[in-house]
């Protein structure tokens, strides 16, 4: 009959498996540990991999110039048109610097100005804005032919009034509108040494309008009204 042997300890017992486990720690700690390991060194990797592309996309963005008010057309640009933003810079874009800001104030605006949109070079020219079939013609006019507050882009009533002779032999004034509308292009005030305190005020009129305005301010014969906004069709 076969027998069994087995190895005893000192006292006459055999080894328990926790005193095995005892005795060699090392061995299951390690066994149980390497799937923490692994997890924390993938999270690790992908914190490390996060922080990167936020640290990259957060270094791409520039200041540029944007647009804080309307601008119209043909109007000179002021400083308060102006705000800077910071934003990812695009080359089809080519949104213009914020440092470019002094470059960018007298000029005019080549088409209508939106708040809240990046200002481009394609946005801005150096000369004043005339469409086809339209004229710029130039008038010195005293603070009572223009009304207060008139700028750049107002749409305006051009009036014809009657010379100083005109007013000392006729009983009528023979004041009659010239023009039911033209845009102000630009508006110069007068220097402090202006002998004559003149305002220079430039109009777009229509090329078959030209002669009659211009003969009409050549006597001092013109005054202008502000008119407000188009009505929109409801």
């Amino acid at each position: 009959m076969p027998t069994t042997t087995a190895r005893i300890s000192g006292n006459g017992r055999s080894p328990a498996p926790e005193l095995i486990d005892q005795l060699a720690p090392g061995r299951a700690s390690r066994r149980r540990n390497w799937p923490r390991l692994g997890a924390a060194a993938a999270l690790a990797v992908i914190c490390g991999a996060l922080f990167v592309l936020l640290y990259d996309s957060a270094g791409s963005r520039h200041p540029f110039l944007a647009v804080a008010k309307a601008v119209s057309p043909g109007q000179v640009v002021a400083p308060s048109d102006l705000t800077t933003v910071r934003v990812t810079s695009d080359s089809a874009l080519s949104p213009i610097p914020a440092d470019e800001a002094g470059l960018v104030v007298g000029r005019h605006a080549a088409v209508a100005l939106v708040p809240g949109t990046l200002l481009t070079p394609a946005d801005l020219t150096s000369g004043p804005i005339v469409a086809a079939g339209d004229a710029s013609v130039g008038l010195d006019l005293k603070p009572s032919q223009l009304p207060a507050g008139l700028e750049p882009g107002d749409s305006v009533l051009v009036i014809e009034t009657p010379g100083q002779s005109q007013v000392s032999t006729q009983a009528s004034t023979g004041t009659t509108t010239l023009l039911t509308q033209a845009t102000v292009l630009s508006i110069t005030p007068p220097p402090s040494d202006s002998p004559t305190g003149d305002t220079a005020v430039t109009l777009i009129v229509s090329t078959g309008e030209v002669v009659s305005v211009v003969e009409a301010s050549s006597g001092g014969q013109i005054s202008l009204a502000g008119l407000g906004p188009k009505a929109t069709a409801p």
